[in-house]
């Protein structure tokens, strides 16, 4: 299997979706990217624990409640680890921010910075959804990109107010839970719309391959019902085009070393959490798992 649009992919990061939750002990020096049933794992050391589940930031109502050993674990956890903890946003300081990041304050538009042959196809998508591209002339290309993939989620019946951070971040405040962010909205916006080009790229590749969005979208689904991590790592870490591979380096690369610098300070510190990131993260070459498990110090278990 052959990832047809990276960004889509990643932005919709990703999903679980319930099944059994039988444990498959991974011990040292096996492979904890195998067995199991569920993209869910519990990290140990001597004296402490955490775990690990993937991200989805779009959901159906059927979701939920998650499986047994999910919701037992974050009931047992002290701490719940989010990339970002949208509850704890400043209204206005994220508008700032999304206008200094999302939109041209130049003076330029859109069109501006894009081919003719881009312009073309996107004309015609937006044709095709009845919206016309002057009600996109500020927004920068990964902007554009966000938006049309967060139409297509709708579209394929998926709600943001039923995505799995959601969920778990609302129910953290209820329980009196600490929550703890792994990044700031600074530093994922300046991955998501750091670069024109990059995003042009990845903009032409999205329209051109939209008619494919919901065949992706059940690909990453089946993935995730039948636990099976390393195609998605192939899934999500195959790249055809030079745009798609800087885009990678920026997805991961320095971001999973961080996060997984991060997992260790908490099993340092004795903090049980309950973590919640984009699955990628987890199950990609050089992504968290592998880095915990080349350490040594660590008993991983996948469910």
């Amino acid at each position: 299997m052959k990832v047809k649009n990276l960004l889509i992919v990643s932005i919709l990061i990703l999903f679980l979706v319930g099944c059994g939750g039988k444990a498959d002990n991974q011990l040292e020096g096996k492979d904890p990217l195998s067995g199991g049933e569920m993209m869910f794992w519990k990290v140990s050391d001597d004296d402490s624990s955490v775990y690990l589940l993937g991200s989805i930031h779009f959901g159906k109502a059927e979701f939920y409640p998650m499986p047994n050993v999910v919701e037992t674990a974050y009931t047992e956890s002290q701490v719940l680890g989010v990339e970002i903890d949208i509850s704890s946003l400043d209204e206005n300081a994220v508008q700032k921010i999304i206008m200094d990041n999302m939109y041209y304050q130049d003076g330029t538009k859109l069109i501006d910075h894009l081919s003719q042959e881009t312009v073309d196809i996107l004309t015609e998508y937006l044709k095709e959804k009845d919206m016309d591209i002057t009600m996109f002339e500020s927004m920068k290309p990964g902007m554009l990109i966000l938006t049309i993939s967060v139409l297509e989620s709708q579209l394929a019946g998926l709600d943001e107010e039923l995505g799995i951070d959601k969920h778990y971040i609302t129910r953290a405040i209820e329980d009196d839970k600490k929550i703890v962010e792994f990044e700031s909205i600074e530093e994922q916006m300046g991955m998501l719309f750091g670069s024109d080009e990059i995003s042009e790229g990845l903009l032409y590749k999205t329209l051109k391959e939209s008619q494919d969005f919901q065949t992706m979208l059940d690909s990453l689904i089946t993935l995730w019902q039948t636990g099976d991590a390393k195609a998605m790592n192939t899934f999500m870490t195959s790249w055809e085009t030079p745009e798609e591979k800087q885009y990678l380096d920026m997805l991961f690369g320095e971001r999973d070393i961080k996060m997984t610098e991060k997992i260790e300070e908490m099993l340092a510190d004795n903090t049980k959490a309950f973590i919640i990131l984009g699955a990628g993260h987890y199950v990609n070459d050089d992504g968290i798992i592998n880095r915990l498990n080349k350490s040594k110090k660590y008993k991983i278990v996948k469910y």
